[in-house]
This record gives structure tokens, sequence and C-alpha cells, in this order.
């Protein structure tokens, strides 16, 4: 392989290389930081959710508010 093509085969590896940053820095940590906060968010509703099945199953009042704090908004 002479020293041009060798340089070409560099430059496409390196082109391909920030490519693969680029998407992982601007698309896939952005993403993924957004689905642990809707995780987390979901989690704490659920926690929500299960303290007042419990407190229903033992005939205490649940307000609309934390009826409300405790659904996500999908299933309200």
């Amino acid at each position: 392989m002479n020293t041009k093509d060798m340089l070409k085969e560099m430059d496409k590896k390196i082109s391909d290389i920030e490519g693969a940053v680029f998407h992982f820095e601007e698309v896939l940590i952005p993403r993924m930081e957004a689905d642990r906060k809707i995780l987390d968010n979901l989690k704490g509703q659920r926690k929500k959710l299960v303290t007042l099945v419990e407190r229903a199953k033992r005939g205490e009042a649940i307000s609309a508010e934390e009826e409300k704090d405790a659904v996500p908004e999908v299933f309200q």
C-alpha cells in the first residue's frame, strides 16, 4: 500500500470515528440522561401508588391530589 492510499484509509477511519463520537456525545448521552429522568420519576410514582393502594386497602381516604401525584399522566 502506498503512502497516498494509507493517508486516504487513515482519513476515512478518522472520519468514521469522529462520526461515532459525535453520535455518542450528541445523541446517545442526552437520550440516556432524559430516559434516566423518566425512569426515576416513574419509580417515584410507583412507590407513591403502592402506598396509596395499601392505604386504600386499610380503608383510608385518598385525596384526588394524592392520586394525581402518584399516577403517571399516560394512565390518567
